[in-house]
């Protein structure tokens, strides 16, 4: 059964940047039947009285009361956030919230997507999700072939790497760096200078100096501390 058009609120005080989520939104989320438009907490507030909102769209810094000040009034309601704005440091604060999703402006099209598909639970996505992609890594013996799911990590061994898929470890004849720019547009993410997590395999974030990841296998990777933030933004969408 699928479930009844969405109304969402874009609620931000430039005018320029409701009108680019809000064109975004029309071009990539079918879905969302109605888009209400708010340049302050204020006016949110009083078309939230008059409106059953399904999602928010939420800046940060705004006059009057922040977003996160907005958020942490309106917790009770349970309402889905995701907040949009340019500054990555406000990524901890917001996650803490619960808030849905992190966008950094200027938003992309593919990044809203992810952030309004976690709406969804049985009923599929709002556009149909890309087939998982495969990759050919350089072994010792020739090339193996593995779809991008299957890769758990990666861990820097000089001049090689060694690649920990679901099933076995590999030693590949690339560096790590050639293998983050291989796989950029897989959701992987260099967690430190020896380290690529598979994004997907995330299992849990322990706090520390820099944190330390945990994933779906159950191996720790150290988090360098400078990428704490991008990785807590990475994580969430």
């Amino acid at each position: 059964m699928k479930r009844p058009p969405l109304k969402v609120l874009i609620v931000d005080d430039e005018e320029h940047c409701r009108k680019a989520l809000q064109r975004l939104i029309n071009e990539y989320c079918p879905h969302i039947a109605t888009t209400l438009l708010a340049p302050n907490v204020m006016e949110a507030r009083k078309l939230m009285v008059d409106h059953t909102v399904d999602l928010l769209f939420l800046d940060v810094e705004m006059p009057g009361e922040t977003g996160l000040e907005f958020l942490e009034q309106i917790r009770h309601e349970k309402l889905p956030v995701i907040f949009t704005t340019a500054h990555e440091h406000y990524a901890l604060p917001a996650l803490k919230l619960n808030a849905l999703d992190y966008l950094l402006k200027p938003v992309e099209g593919k990044e809203l997507v992810q952030a309004v598909n976690k709406l969804d639970d049985s009923s599929g996505k709002l556009l149909p999700p890309e087939q998982e992609a495969k990759v050919a890594l350089p072994t010792t013996s020739g090339l193996r072939f593995l779809k991008t799911g299957e890769i758990i990590r990666c861990e820097a061994d000089g001049a090689y790497t060694k690649v920990f898929t679901t099933k076995d470890t590999l030693l590949i004849s690339r560096n790590i760096g050639q293998l983050e720019k291989q796989f950029s547009a897989h959701n992987f993410f260099r967690a430190h200078k020896s380290h690529l997590i598979n994004l997907s395999h995330v299992r849990e974030y322990l706090r520390g100096k820099g944190g330390t990841i945990i994933l779906s296998n159950n191996s720790s990777v150290e988090l360098s501390k400078r990428r704490r933030e991008d990785f807590l933004i990475a994580v969430s969408r």
